[in-house]
């Protein structure tokens, strides 16, 4: 399990909440930004691979979280805008040895991965279902990219805009629809139908009586029962570490006070719709040439520093 590591203030981040001031939390940067964090860190992979600091054939898993700028709170949870880590020969990037003393270059790695938004319970159910649905095929993308990229050459930059541009947006708006479809039929099992606005009484009257007889509320050993299998599923459904775990200690008491996740009803589903479509509707970063090599040749110069 990897442990957790608090970085602080990272470019781009929200800062710490004042408690003295009312919060409202907004899609963007959220959304918006989780594409932006998987395109810096695929391309901070490649780009590595390239100057052969990560040899010839590097391997590449995940895991949850490791770094995370600031702690979040059971109100505000600090979700993550990256979907997950990416262990490279074992290490997170960051904390390779050569970049641990290099603070510009390792703050360039570092924010694309620990960059948190306060995030609303059902936002932090939302985004946990997809990171379940959409991280290991952006992780798969990923392997695909490095092993398209030979070590000690040029950096392939088609390549990479192909990717940026048009496979990892594909995948991400593929794994909303995949953690849409988890959220609604976690919903079906705990009873929830749809009812058209159109239906005939009948079916709402037989709507209310499977409400009423689902299980419910704390003193309920088979609602309780659900509870710990869905809290099971969502720890330990890949990527994990300690701060998935974290973020799943906050939610968990949300879902004890009224009858689970069901308590939010369709609310993380609708979350993920929109920041679905703020993804997809927002302008782009990272996806033209000359982008790519403006971002590529800022890290080279920390890298060298």
């Amino acid at each position: 399990m990897a442990r957790r590591v608090y970085v602080g203030q990272l470019p781009g981040g929200p800062g710490i909440l004042n408690p003295s001031v009312p919060f409202r939390f907004h899609i963007e940067p959220h959304a918006p930004g989780r594409l932006h964090a998987e395109r810096e860190k695929l391309l901070h992979v490649v780009c590595l691979k390239a100057w052969g600091k990560l040899g010839n054939n590097p391997t590449l898993g995940c895991s949850g979280a490791v770094h995370q700028d600031f702690k979040g709170t059971q109100r505000y949870p600090r979700c993550h805008r990256s979907l997950f880590e990416p262990i490279v020969n074992g290490s997170t990037i960051p904390d390779f040895p050569d970049f641990v003393s290099q603070s510009g270059l390792r703050t360039i790695l570092l924010t694309p991965l620990a960059v948190t938004d306060p995030v609303p319970p059902q936002g932090n159910y939302g985004d946990r279902l997809l990171e379940i649905a959409a991280a290991r095929p952006i992780v798969d993308l990923m392997r695909s990219a490095v092993l398209r990229q030979p070590a000690n050459r040029p950096l392939e930059v088609n390549m990479l805009q192909d990717v940026l541009a048009g496979e990892l947006p594909t995948l991400l708006q593929r794994g909303y629809d995949d953690a849409v479809y988890k959220g609604e039929n976690i919903l079906k099992e705990r009873g929830w139908i749809h009812v058209p606005i159109n239906t005939k009484p009948p079916l709402i009257a037989e709507a209310a009586r499977i409400w009423a007889t689902t299980p419910r509320g704390r003193t309920d050993s088979r609602a309780a029962k659900a509870i710990e299998d869905l809290m099971q599923g969502l720890r330990s459904t890949e990527p994990q570490s300690e701060l998935v775990n974290e973020r799943m200690d906050e939610l968990q008491p949300a879902f004890y006070e009224e009858d689970g996740p069901s308590r939010y009803g369709r609310l993380a589903i609708d979350y993920l719709r929109v920041c679905q479509g703020n993804t997809r509707d927002s302008p782009h970063r990272l996806v033209h040439v000359d982008d790519i090599k403006q971002a590529a040749a800022l890290l080279e110069v920390a890298a060298k520093r």
